[in-house]
């Protein structure tokens, strides 16, 4: 049976809910793009579907975003912090070769390089990963 854009969305969120992601990061765990408060402090993982086709198989991208909150290093404007953001994208990097391997359903790999960005105006980075998926059981 073919899936919608959510049902793929929230069967990525449940894998990555069940993941050591929520235990490691200092915040929550939201699901859709526009689900996290613009002003959000904590460092919060936002799963979101970005885009599929539809065929006799479904591939397409679920998008993770995790937010990093800046630090203080004694100057005047607040950086990034990079060992925490590589701290992250090495967790999830590890657990995306978990989903694929432990997934009958789907098969997963990466879309893009994960990387962090500085987000503009929050005082805040996104350490990004493009899941690509492929649905093996329709």
């Amino acid at each position: 049976m073919k899936k919608t854009a959510k049902q793929v969305e929230g069967d990525v969120y449940t894998i990555l809910k069940a993941s050591t992601l929520p235990t490691t990061i200092k915040g929550g765990m939201l699901r859709g793009e526009n689900s996290r408060p613009v002003l959000q402090v904590t460092e919060d993982a936002v799963v979101s579907f970005m885009t599929g086709m539809d065929g006799q198989e479904q591939i397409g991208v679920v998008t993770v975003n995790v937010y990093v909150p800046h630090i203080d290093n004694g100057e005047v404007t607040l950086k990034q912090d990079a060992k925490r953001c590589e701290a992250i994208e090495a967790l999830l990097s590890g657990i995306i070769d978990e989903m694929d391997a432990d997934s009958d359903e789907y098969e997963f790999d990466l879309q893009n390089m994960i990387q962090s960005f500085i987000v503009e105006g929050i005082d805040q980075s996104r350490v990004n990963a493009q899941i690509h998926f492929r649905r093996t059981t329709l």
